[in-house]
């Protein structure tokens, strides 16, 4: 298979979108492979849910990797290793994600998630040079609709406090008391 990805503008200022898409299609051809290899032909569920916010990508990454900042957001507990290995996460709702990791780039990371026969994409990307979007998209191949609905919701408040995390560090720190 070739891949061709043109029209970009060529400016200095569209080089973080064009980054951004190389990051994306390193996770859409993982998350194609597992769909290949594990769910050929079955019914596939997509929950999106995205926030703009301010933040840089070296900072936002850890966020999606280590657990004491998983924790921030969307965990109880565990982290993502490097790419191929297993990793095992507790939700704040207490239920299991279990599976491997499938690509981490530079701005953005994807895991398999056994337990709903899917995977789940860390997102980060600019929309032009003055608009960025953090968070997450799940896929599940034969994913019930309760289960998806119930997800949704955990992942937008999960992306809200994300968000908010994204903030509060890039916040100039306050003034000293007088």
């Amino acid at each position: 298979m070739q891949l061709v990805n043109s029209g970009f503008l060529e400016d200095a200022e569209w080089e973080e979108e064009y980054q951004g898409v190389v990051s994306g299609w390193q996770g859409a051809l993982q998350a194609l492979k597992l769909y290949l290899e594990n769910y050929f032909g079955q019914p596939r569920r997509s929950i999106l849910v995205l926030r703009q916010s301010e933040f840089a990508y070296q900072r936002l990454l850890p966020y999606f990797l280590r657990e004491e900042l998983l924790a921030q957001w969307l965990t109880r507990s565990g982290a993502i290793g490097g790419a191929g290995e297993r990793c095992e996460l507790i939700l704040r709702d207490g239920s299991n994600m279990s599976g491997r990791v499938l690509v981490i780039t530079g701005r953005e990371a994807t895991v398999s998630w056994g337990q709903i026969h899917g995977l789940l994409e860390f997102k980060a990307f600019a929309m032009g040079p003055a608009v960025k979007m953090l968070g997450v998209r799940v896929c599940g191949w034969n994913l019930e609709a309760a289960r998806a609905d119930q997800i949704r919701s955990e992942m937008t408040a999960a992306v809200e406090r994300l968000t908010q995390a994204m903030a509060a560090s890039s916040a100039p720190p306050a003034p000293p008391p007088s």
